[in-house]
């Protein structure tokens, strides 16, 4: 079983940690998240990784300020922490699901591109390399179609070259200032695997009644199980909760399904960060009959739309306050004290060599002096842009006007009989649904899932299946992995 994801938002639950999140308004905005995909996609599959845009949007949060600050922490439910707290919380959680010892794979990658000429603040560098163990690499996106190359190649080294194509060249123009990529790898297997001679083709039937032909898994076995109203009278108003560990139980996926004669869509509105909690508490080990369709999916989503939709909306305009993550340019101007007397040194040689070498926005005209611009060697090289004996630049502020301007998301799922590529499915099946000795869970129509870590309760990847024959069954060896 493996999972992919690439920029996307983490569901927090209280933790013996440092940092203590806020448990349901962070949970409840990654349900809103899932509101809304569902709301612009009625009929779709939906698939994204909550913890993807914790990441990520907290690597935007240390660049803000002012205005826009506030807007992304109350948008990320930060708002009754101290500032800061959030990014303890995202490092411990990071250290803790990618620890070598665990019985899964978990990899997290973080990565900042930005435009060349573009400085950034050296503390935000080194809190951005202690929170989320990020590189910042300098490119030219004017030269769109080499950038999104290298992206694109970052993208599938950090995924074991699972994702490919995240971004194209009419992604990136002259005017693109930075490319925010986090990559989020997990690999799994069923803590009771499915033996792969029980899978057989089999009939799920859509929300339209239409039939399609899909592999499906089959098991018996002890597994978390129950079953819920929905308060209406539609099948009975119950509802199947299923929850499947992988090795370790530390990981495991939560299934929800509603009777067979009940759309997904009767069920959806239902979905709250309360409820997810209170499946999870409540779901009781015992035998159960398990039918699960093997399936792969691969969604690219555009952030941009969501984020704003839950109030993330200064990052993406020109006014936007990232203002934190740019420190001040090259050194143009100096003091030293000579003979007790103050004067200035034009330092424009050096300067555009420094700039020639690093890049520099804009670039005041100097005129060289005969003597005395070598004392500037010194503040340039150590990078002490920061120092009281350092005028600022005399050029136009070149932040100010520093924008997010694509989010894009992208995630993977292969879900199969152990966690590796699986023979195909021959033969046919039939099932019985009269009384059974143990509850059957038939996950053959429309049904909404998500990853969790059981320990603290954090979802990994939230979605739903509405189409299996538009999933890609093919493609990935996962032998290899």
């Amino acid at each position: 079983m493996t999972f992919l994801g690439l920029f996307s938002l983490l569901v927090l639950h209280g933790m013996a940690w440092g940092a203590t999140f806020p448990e349901e308004t962070v949970a409840e905005l990654s349900v809103n998240m899932y509101n809304h995909l569902r709301a612009t996609g009625e009929d779709e599959n939906i698939l994204f990784s909550p913890l993807s845009i914790a990441l990520a949007m907290g690597m935007m949060e240390l660049g803000a300020q002012g205005s826009t600050l506030k807007e992304i922490r109350h948008s990320m439910g930060y708002g009754s922490l101290k500032n800061g707290e959030e990014f303890s919380f995202l490092k411990d959680f990071s250290n803790m699901v990618t620890a070598e010892e665990s019985h899964y794979v978990m990899k997290i990658a973080n990565s900042l591109f930005v435009q060349n000429g573009f400085h950034i603040n050296e503390e935000v560098l080194q809190m951005m390399k202690k929170y989320f163990n990020a590189e910042v690499d300098h490119v030219d996106f004017s030269q769109n179609i080499a950038v999104a190359h290298h992206i694109n190649k970052w993208v599938e080294n950090n995924t074991n070259h699972l994702l490919k194509d995240l971004v194209s060249p009419r992604d990136f123009d002259a005017v693109t200032h930075l490319a925010l990529i986090n990559a989020v790898y997990f690999k799994g297997n069923w803590k009771s695997q499915f033996r792969p001679e029980n899978t057989r083709t089999f009939s799920f039937t859509k929300d339209d009644e239409s039939e399609v032909q899909i592999p499906m898994m089959y098991q018996q076995g002890e597994f978390y199980y129950g079953e819920f109203s929905d308060g209406s009278n539609e099948a009975g108003g119950i509802y199947q909760v299923l929850e499947i560990p992988y090795e370790g139980d530390e990981i495991s996926m939560m299934l929800v399904l509603s009777r067979q004669e009940v759309p997904l869509a009767t069920l959806e509105p239902l979905v709250k960060a309360q409820l997810i909690e209170e499946w999870a508490n409540s779901v009781k080990r015992q035998k159960v009959e398990v039918y699960l369709p093997r399936f792969t999916v691969e969604q690219e989503i555009d952030l941009k739309e969501i984020l704003k939709a839950l109030g993330v909306t200064e990052i993406f305009i020109k006014n936007a306050n990232l203002t934190a993550l740019s420190g001040p340019g090259p050194v143009l101007f100096a003091q030293y004290s000579m003979n007790e007397d103050m004067k200035e040194i034009r330092c424009s040689v050096f300067v555009r060599f420094i700039c020639h070498l690093n890049g520099c926005p804009s670039l005041v005209t100097l005129n060289p002096v005969p003597h005395g611009w070598l004392l500037c060697v010194p503040l340039v090289l150590a990078r002490s842009y920061s120092v009281r004996q350092i005028f600022p630049d005399t050029s136009p502020p070149h932040n100010k006007e520093i924008f997010l301007s694509k989010a894009i998301h992208k995630s993977f799922i292969e879900v199969n009989e152990e966690g590796s590529e699986a023979a195909a499915a021959s033969g046919m099946i039939a099932i019985s649904r009269m009384a059974v000795l143990y509850p059957q869970v038939i996950v053959d129509h429309p049904f909404f899932f998500l990853i969790r870590n059981r320990r603290t309760g954090t979802i990994l990847f939230m979605g739903r299946v509405m189409h299996p024959e538009t999933m890609n069954t093919s493609g990935h060896d996962f032998e290899e992995l």
